[in-house]
């Protein structure tokens, strides 16, 4: 197997990206591969063998991608658990967390403390090791209700947790003891503070990032900066920093003959599994560790392994060791890189210029992690890979070097001179950087966003890159480019296929205690919203971005869409217009409109004024039209003092369904509409004001006579929506309830002619 320990590894690769992305055509396309290869006879029929056993055994032995939560369920009332804590304790700005077993069960759960700075506590207890008693909470969290959204439960299972506790208060004694382990886990803690006591609050944070890969500190803007334009590399411990740190204490201990080089390479053998634990245990720390480790090894035992088999070797050890690592997004990132690396190898190597290499070296990154990045961020950044030829060198041979060495001068005794000099250069310089990137951002921000859809396509991605890296290496120009081209048509593709695409869809979003509608035509000839929900500050009473970040903008993200064609806002509520000022940060919207009584908050006109935007407002009779779909204005029929009643109310035909949007009007305008409109029908209505008593008159409903009735409300609200009285008169109808409170978002999709069916995102 000399030099074909990567064919097997690849057989691990295609099985976990099989259960990742849920597509088996990765087996199908692994098995043709290795069978042409064996045809054509490049490899014999050992590595062969082994690589098919490798695929098939890895394929059963991982946790399966899929889970069951079940229906939402509550935490149960506070009680006391026994167990220990069996990770190490992980501490940030907000709260303290770490694996705890349960006694006497098989039981593992996320134990959780949110510190409160009223009522101090001694946390220094929690050890790894440490036997306790605590108190808290025990249960599930809320699964994800809307596509695309992040979902807590699903992380945790494949962390393989059970359920999450959330410790209530902490005592002197709530733990007792420690293992072993705990008293060189606990030289971070110390090495995290010296960090903070020596350095500027700055260069302190950036050094506990990317020497102790602590990135608590790094503001959230500046992570998501990183996450935007593919730099998160750079703040997750990995081959390029263990690099670096070996090389500078190799090159000490040689080049001040302490020890010998023979010594000195059993000193990196033993240090870089500790430094592994040092800087936070991550799966892309300890993939670079035993990288470094086995390369030392092999040359020290004249072995003739490759450095592809050493990479696959470790590769599949880690997976063996720990089945669940293979859903850790650093290790999926970490091993992508170094196999899209070991297969661009001859490529890479044969310029002799160092920015060419470089640029190389970037290329193959990006492109082999695309699929990734688009399936947990949904969109790319093209330009990305010349800004990572750009930053990658300043923070290769300037920030992670300077980071090092500042480092272990922190631990050198007066030698705080030269620490704060260097201290201040790097707040000088490094905050450039910060700006050029973000003038970047601000100025080239054109991201690629295919949509969840590219997921199917992944398969064929991966096939065609692999393709393109071989044709390159032997030289062959015009193959590799039709490969190349194979590999954009792919992207394109998948971002076209909404365009080409005769289904349609009607999404009422979970977001909680309000309305967001989201409507995309079949052959997304239009794509409409009806209101934009918002939770708020009850500090400054201003609209947060929290449902626009979780809920509404990764579900347009999902579904590809980066322009819509018009915003119906129903009246002047937070629960209806405060996501609207980020929609407009994040999308080009044509037109907002409103109805005639709409009286515009100040944060809705400073978007509007923004984005050079005026509201269109829409008197009832009138029609706009989307595609080949009409929106029918038919309120508000009169001013009236409440913005509930002024609502704008919205009739359109959808899907073979005629459809009705109420906003929060209540019986008064109702008993209006129903005179106004005597002959009005609908078959889906969307109850008034989440279903509150005030609303749903049974006049109303009767005249109506719909045959769905779909109502947004947020789960245990503290208004009772939806009222028992309305439910009741909706049920004596016979009429068919979907509510997010219970099921999540509710999804109707149809094709372009036909009636449709409604699901639920959670049954």
């Amino acid at each position: 197997m000399k030099g074909y320990w990567h064919v097997a590894a690849f057989g691990a690769a295609a099985a976990i990206f099989s259960v990742i992305f849920e597509q088996q055509l990765f087996l199908v396309i692994f098995v043709a591969w290795i069978a042409s290869l064996y045809f054509f006879s490049r490899i014999s029929i050992m590595p062969t063998i082994i690589a098919i056993a490798t695929l098939i055994f890895t394929y059963i032995y991982l946790p399966e991608a899929d889970y069951s939560s079940g229906k939402f369920t509550k935490q149960v009332s506070s009680r006391h658990y026994s167990g220990r804590i069996v990770s190490v304790v992980e501490t940030d700005a907000k709260k303290i967390g770490f694996s705890f077993e349960i006694k006497d069960t098989s039981r593992k759960v996320l134990a959780i403390y949110f510190p409160d700075s009223n009522k101090p506590a001694n946390i220094d207890q929690f050890r790894h090791g440490a036997e306790c008693i605590l108190k808290g909470k025990l249960g599930t969290p809320d699964p994800a209700t809307n596509p695309g959204q992040f979902d807590f439960v699903q992380h945790l299972s494949r962390q393989g947790f059970t359920e999450q506790l959330i410790i209530d208060q902490v005592t002197e004694d709530v733990c007792t003891g420690q293992s072993s382990l705990h008293a060189f886990l606990s030289i971070r803690g110390k090495m995290l503070a010296l960090a903070d006591q020596k350095l500027s609050f700055f260069t302190a944070s950036w050094l506990k990032a990317l020497v102790l890969g602590d990135v608590t500190q790094i503001p959230d803007q500046e992570i998501e900066l990183f996450q935007r334009w593919s730099l998160s590399h750079l703040l997750a411990i990995s081959g390029l920093h263990v690099g670096l740190i070996a090389s500078i204490i190799y090159f000490l201990l040689i080049s001040t003959s302490l020890i010998t080089k023979e010594k000195a390479q059993w000193f990196m053998i033993l240090f870089l599994p500790l430094y592994a634990l040092l800087a936070g245990g991550q799966p892309s720390v300890w993939r670079a560790s035993l990288m470094t480790v086995a390369v030392i090894i092999f040359s020290k035992m004249k072995s003739k392994l490759q450095t592809s088999d050493g990479i696959s070797i470790v590769f599949m050890l880690l997976i063996l060791i720990s089945p669940n690592i293979i859903y850790h997004i650093g290790f999926q990132l970490s091993f992508l890189v170094a196999f899209g690396l070991i297969i661009s190898r001859h490529w890479l190597m044969e310029t002799g210029s160092l920015w060419v290499g470089m640029l190389r070296i970037g290329f193959v990154s990006q492109m082999i992690i695309l699929p990734l990045q688009i399936m947990y961020f949904f969109q790319v950044q093209p330009l990305s890979i010349f800004l990572n030829m750009i930053i990658v060198p300043y923070f290769s041979f300037f920030a992670i070097p300077l980071m090092f060495i500042i480092f272990l001068l922190l631990l050198v005794p007066f030698s705080s001179f030269l620490t704060d000099i260097l201290d201040q250069l790097y707040i000088k310089l490094h905050p450039i950087i910060m700006k050029g990137i973000g003038w970047v951002d601000v100025n080239f921000d054109y991201p690629l966003i295919p949509g969840s859809q590219f997921i199917k396509f992944s398969p064929l991605y991966f096939l065609f890159f692999i393709l393109f890296m071989q044709y390159l290496e032997k030289r062959k120009q015009m193959a590799a480019f039709i490969y190349g081209t194979a590999m954009v048509g792919v992207i394109v593709i998948s971002a076209m296929t909404p365009y080409l695409s005769s289904s349609g869809t009607v999404a009422m979003l979970d977001m909680g205690q309000g309305d967001t509608f989201v409507l995309e035509l079949p052959y997304r000839k239009g794509v409409v919203l009806i209101d934009t929900g918002a939770s708020f500050s009850f500090k400054t009473m201003e609209p947060s971005g929290k449902v626009y970040k979780q809920v509404i903008g990764p579900y347009l993200k999902s579904r590809g869409i980066t322009y819509v064609d018009a915003v119906f806002i129903s009246h002047e509520d937070l629960d209806h217009d405060g996501s609207l000022p980020f929609l407009l940060e994040e999308v080009n919207v044509g037109e907002v409109i409103v109805s005639s009584l709409y009286e515009t908050p100040a944060y809705v006109q400073s978007a509007l004024m923004k984005k050079g935007l005026t509201l269109t407002r829409m008197e009832s009779g009138e029609t706009k039209k989307f595609g080949e779909t009409d929106f029918h204005a038919l309120g508000p029929l009169k001013k009236t003092d409440s913005a509930n009643e002024n609502s704008l109310v919205l009739h359109a035909n959808i899907g073979g369904k005629s459809w009705i949007f109420t906003g929060d009007i209540g019986h008064d305008t109702e008993k209006q509409l129903v005179r106004k409109y005597p002959n009005l029908r609908v078959d889906v209505l969307k109850v008034g004001h989440h279903g509150s008593k005030n609303s749903s008159d049974i006049q109303f409903v009767q005249q109506l006579n719909p045959e769905y009735a779909l109502i947004s409300a947020g789960r245990r609200n503290r208004y009772g929506h939806p009222s028992v009285d309305v439910l009741e008169i909706l049920q004596g109808k016979g009429i068919s309830i979907f509510r997010t409170d219970e099921s999540g978002a509710i999804l109707y999709k149809f094709k372009e002619g036909e009636s449709g069916t409604f699901y639920s995102f959670r049954p």
